[in-house]
Order: C-alpha cells, then sequence, then structure tokens
C-alpha cells in the first residue's frame, strides 16, 4: 500500500510566484515526467532548479518528498511533505504521503497538553494576524490622542464624555500588546525536521557537553533559540537539547 501513495505524485502544480510561469510549468512537467519514470535524482535535479528560480507550490513540496522517499532520503522526504501539508492542509494526497512516511519514524514521543493560553493566542491571531492587530492598536492609540487635542484645544465636548479618554487607549494598547506579544513568543514555535540519520541532543552548544537524547530522521521538533552552529530544539515531550544546525531543516 505504502506504493500506491507515493506515487500520486501531483501532476498540476500550484499557484507559482514566477516572473515566466509558462517556463516554471514547463519545467515542472518534465521533472514530473522523470519522476513517474523513476529516474528520482534527475527528478530532484529539475524540481531544485524551479525552486532556485522562487517557484514554491505544495505539488513541488509533495513531488520533492516523494522523490527523496524512493531514495530512502526519509528525513527529507518527511520535510517536504511537511512543507506540502503546510501549503495544502486538505489535500488527501499529501495528508496520505506524510502518514505513510511518518510510519516509518524510528522516534515517537508523546505530547505535552498545549497550554489554554496558547491555544487561545493561536486562535486570535489566525482570525488577525499581528500586523494587523499592530496596526489596529496605533489607530486606536492616534485616534485617543486626537480626540485629547481637540478637547483640549477646541473646547468641543466629547459624546462619550470621559469614558472615551479611557477606552480607546486601553483597547489600543491591547492591541499592540497582542502584536508584539506574538513577536517574541510566538504561539507555534517554528518547526523543523531532522534530516540527518541520527543525532545527539547535547545539554549545551558544544560537542563535548552531556548527551540528553538521540533522535533519528524525519522527526519534527520545535525550535527554541540558535546559535550560527547549533540549535535548541524540544521535542513533542518537552525534552531540550542542542543539535548541530546541520542536523535539521526548517520546515
Amino acid at each position: 500500500m505504502m506504493l500506491l501513495l507515493l506515487v500520486a505524485v501531483l501532476l498540476v502544480p500550484q499557484a507559482t510566484h514566477a516572473q515566466d510561469v509558462d517556463s516554471a510549468t514547463s519545467a515542472f512537467d518534465n521533472a514530473t515526467t522523470l519522476l513517474s519514470e523513476g529516474r528520482y535524482e534527475e527528478a530532484l535535479t529539475e524540481y531544485e532548479a524551479i525552486r532556485s528560480n522562487g517557484v514554491f507550490s505544495a505539488a513541488l513540496w509533495h513531488n520533492m518528498g516523494v522523490a527523496h522517499y524512493r531514495l530512502d532520503n526519509l528525513g527529507q522526504a518527511i520535510l517536504y511533505f511537511e512543507r506540502a501539508a503546510r501549503m495544502d492542509p486538505e489535500h488527501e494526497a499529501i495528508a496520505h504521503s506524510l502518514r505513510v512516511a511518518r510510519e516509518r519514524q524510528v522516534d515517537s514521543f508523546s505530547s505535552l497538553p498545549r497550554p489554554f493560553w496558547r491555544t487561545t493566542q493561536a486562535a486570535v491571531l489566525d482570525a488577525v494576524p499581528p500586523g494587523a492587530w499592530f496596526i489596529l492598536g496605533l489607530t486606536f492609540l492616534y485616534g485617543a490622542l486626537a480626540l485629547f487635542l481637540i478637547k483640549v484645544f477646541g473646547g468641543v465636548r466629547l459624546p462619550l464624555g470621559q469614558s472615551i479618554h479611557r477606552l480607546l487607549p486601553a483597547v489600543g494598547a491591547a492591541c499592540v500588546f497582542i502584536a508584539l506579544s506574538s513577536s517574541i513568543s510566538p504561539p507555534r514555535p517554528e518547526a523543523a525536521v531532522i534530516v540527518a540519520s541520527e543525532v545527539t541532543l547535547a545539554e549545551q552548544a558544544d560537542s563535548a557537553a552531556p548527551a540528553v537524547q538521540v533522535v533519528h530522521e524525519g522527526l519534527t521538533v520545535d525550535i527554541r533559540a540558535r546559535t550560527p552552529e547549533w540549535v535548541l530544539i524540544q521535542l513533542s515531550n518537552g525534552t531540550r537539547g542542542w543539535v548541530p544546525a546541520v542536523a535539521l531543516e526548517s520546515i
């Protein structure tokens, strides 16, 4: 059954952002033909060329995942399936490919319950993006300032009296706080996939530091901090450790 999926190759590219769409589509079709013929390395070379030209789509990521899966590069396969799923979460073929690939993972960890405030924060930011909250907050604050100046220098009596002077700044400050807090502490940390066949989590960003845990390719982790050569990751069970930056790729 695994063969069934993985080769539900997506033959039609999604919307792209390249300047020459016709050229990108032709290159995509050529790469997909190579993939269907089992010429996986050649197909990947073509797909990489398309990506280097700024073309990104769920279909491209999915087909790259299929090629890596066929070449037994499990970590890379899951990475690209994850990227495809995030671009098109409702696509059944993509979801199926990701499930099949994940069945081959070595690691399986329990998940910590998500704090309610994180869930609320994510829902709020899904409804209105951080940038919009910031602009909305500034609008309220500038509105409050304008009304204050009108009252003081224009001698105009405001319809809501003193309450509007308290309401607008409070609402504006709350909106700005939501925007800034989301940038400092995002509701969903940056995620990555382990692409090395095996890597050891260390207590510190140092190859000589004590080991914390050994994990294997294909595992999806959260990124908590970075240095030029090391990344602090967190597993789904809450375990944290440093790994070399080359051992993983961001989704």
